[in-house]
């Protein structure tokens, strides 16, 4: 009696949104600013409408190796007619870490690591091809704006990252 009272409360819970989940993984170009283009990864996971995904970019030039990690929660809003476009509002965690290491002894009391987070508004807009199998392809834009000085850091580089990325990805 008690499977059955507990498979009544959990199969409402997975039987639609069930339908609708996906994964997706792809490339990502995100710019900062300033003419500054980096390329980087795109990792989507959802359950119609809702939306995560994790991006993560990382450059190295000389002693210095930056990372940027955005995991961004999102609700998706279709548009009427047009089932390929959607459009994503949602909340957007930042952590950027900037990380000086130099391989000679006599620069070694230069070396630091420094972390900045931060939390800003995400938005996009999103065009899926849905094949009649599971596979989909996506082409997106999205912009994540953060509050200038949250933590206020030395390396701190920009309040908003746009992204532009391009993903394949199944429906489960």
């Amino acid at each position: 009696m008690r499977t059955i009272y507990w498979l009544c409360l959990l199969i409402p819970l997975f039987s639609q949104p069930a339908l609708a989940m996906h994964l997706q993984a792809g490339l990502a170009l995100m710019d900062e600013g300033d003419d500054r283009i980096r390329g980087g990864l795109q990792v989507q996971a959802g359950m119609d409408p809702w939306v995560g995904r994790f991006y993560y970019f990382e450059r190295s030039f000389g002693p210095v190796t930056q990372r940027t990690q955005l995991l961004a929660l999102a609700y998706s809003i279709g548009f009427p007619g047009l089932p390929m476009l959607s459009v994503e509002l949602g909340t957007a965690p930042l952590l950027e870490s900037t990380t000086l290491a130099y391989s000679s002894a006599v620069d070694q009391g230069f070396a630091r690591n420094e972390n900045q987070f931060n939390l800003g508004f995400f938005c996009g807009v999103y065009w899926r091809y849905q094949d009649k199998g599971p596979l989909n392809f996506q082409i997106s834009w999205d912009s994540a704006l953060y509050p200038a000085g949250l933590t206020g850091g030395l390396f701190l580089a920009t309040g908003r990252k746009e992204f532009l990325t391009f993903a394949i990805g199944v429906n489960l």
